[in-house]
């Protein structure tokens, strides 16, 4: 008989975040390693239908302007929007700059945390290739997703994070029951870290299960470029769960690509759906 064991607690709204515990109780599923492309339309720039070519601005090979995300050329699109564009300026993060400048992004490790441990956690520039090209995303350790925070559930974890990207930043332990201060809302609960500085949180690890943290800044291009890792409270109860061979932890996200490169996002503000919008190429 095949256990698997599915443990869901956010997704995040358009960006399609999903965070998952799979423990399999027979096999040998592979581990993901590093992460995996899937584009989602195979044939979307094949036979673009005019109406689609108009909303494009952009001279070709210009990544820094806004163009038609791509889409399913038998789509029609709505009367009257073939040459709508978002009223915010294009924008992308290190636009211009060689990523030959930065490290390539590790995959994700595991850090084993016990009650009163500190350490140290940073937001910063990696190189990361998706379907064969690399671009310059955000990482927190140098790793995509972001470590895996495992600590017994009822332990208190000191984070000391530094923002080392080009934007201010927080971190959001998200379904994690903490003090208020350090829970990473901008504006509510603490100030924006800007560039080259640095917050102290108090993470506890109060209820058992996986959950997941991310900014709280800008979501649609910080969570879209790799901001994001699991959290894992270990019960007490080594039956808490059922018995299991093997578990893998795994991030769901997705990320709007075409020819040209990453579809630009609003300079000001969000251009597209909520916290994030919705991608072509998914990543596991």
């Amino acid at each position: 008989m095949h256990h698997v064991r599915l443990l869901t607690r956010s997704s995040r709204v358009a960006g399609a975040i999903v965070v998952l515990l799979i423990a399999s109780s027979a096999g040998t599923a592979a581990s993901p390693q590093g992460e995996a492309a899937m584009p989602a339309q195979q044939q979307q720039q094949q036979e673009m239908p005019q109406q689609h070519m108009m909303h494009s601005m952009a001279p070709p090979g210009d990544v820094l302007a806004w163009r038609m995300p791509p889409m399913d050329a038998n789509m029609p699109m709505m009367p009257g929007l073939e040459t709508a564009l978002p009223s915010d300026a294009p924008f992308i993060p290190l636009y211009g700059v060689d990523v030959t400048d930065f490290a390539v992004a590790r995959p994700r490790e595991v850090m084993e945390l016990a009650d009163g441990d500190e350490i140290e956690f940073a937001a910063s520039i990696v190189r990361r290739e998706i379907s064969g090209r690399e671009y310059l995303m955000f990482g927190y350790n140098g790793q995509y997703p972001g470590p895996l925070l495992k600590a017994p559930t009822g332990a208190t974890v000191t984070v000391l994070f530094r923002n080392e990207i080009p934007m201010p930043t927080t971190v959001h332990w998200h379904g994690l029951r903490l003090d208020n201060r350090f829970d990473g809302v901008p504006g509510v609960t603490q100030d924006p870290v800007l560039t080259n500085e640095t917050f102290r949180y108090e993470v506890y690890f109060a209820d058992n299960g996986v959950f997941w943290y991310h900014p709280h800044m800008r979501e649609d291009i910080q969570q879209d470029l790799g901001l994001y890792g699991n959290l894992l409270a270990v019960p007490a109860d080594p039956d808490y769960y059922g018995p299991v061979h093997r578990e893998e932890f795994m991030i769901l996200d997705d990320i709007l690509i075409d020819e040209h490169g990453i579809i630009p996002w609003g300079e000001t503000q969000p251009t597209h759906a909520l916290m994030g919008r919705f991608g072509n190429t998914m990543l596991v």
